[in-house]
């Protein structure tokens, strides 16, 4: 399993096969600038921390918050990578982490302690797909046949089934706006998030 991300301000791709490396390549210089050894588990997710420049997390069984300053994991929640979909921060709300599970389950994590804040929110359907917008606090969950947006400005999960006249497959969360793009099937439709 390839997983690959990339960081906008700093022009770096994070890369692992899911297995003992996590390499950094500069796409400035086109090289490889180093080497990541993580333990030998089956990586489930990795990215990086949109807020931050050097902040990335990788998820195998346990959640590591890494530094690529000091190329060493730099926090840590233990079993907080079973069944991890896609977590990240928004601008609007740094040091909130928040989370979307495949059982459903959304969290949110105060980064200062790394401790679980609010209430966790169950959404009671598989999440296939869940991604945090960059600027704003909200995020976006595919769970079962609904498209689902999540507000959290007051440390609460505020669910909105978003109304769509089909039912989604995929979406692609705009970076910056309450937009999104949802595929289903061969159409694609631009969505604004009601959140």
């Amino acid at each position: 399993k390839v997983i690959v991300d990339y960081n906008t301000r700093t022009y770096q791709i994070l890369h692992t096969t899911g297995i003992s490396l996590v390499h950094v390549f500069d796409l400035n210089t086109q090289q490889k600038i180093y080497d990541i050894r993580i333990s030998r588990q089956q990586t489930h997710n990795m990215k990086w921390l949109k807020p931050y420049s050097s902040l990335f997390y990788i998820a195998q069984n346990d959640f590591y918050i890494y530094d690529e300053r000091t190329k060493g994991p730099v926090a840590s929640i233990k079993d907080g990578g079973n069944g991890l979909v896609n977590c990240n921060c928004s601008i609007s709300m740094p040091l909130l982490l928040v989370s979307g599970y495949e059982n459903g389950d959304l969290s949110m994590v105060d980064m200062r302690m790394m401790t679980e804040v609010g209430n966790r929110y169950r959404s009671g359907q598989p999440m296939v797909q869940f991604d945090v917008n960059q600027h704003l606090p909200f995020a976006v969950g595919l769970c079962g046949q609904e498209l689902i947006a999540f507000s959290y400005e007051d440390e609460q999960f505020e669910p909105t089934v978003q109304d769509l006249n089909f039912t989604p497959d995929s979406f692609c969360l705009h970076l910056t706006e309450a937009s999104c793009a949802v595929r289903s099937g061969s159409n694609l439709q631009c969505v604004i998030i009601d959140y």
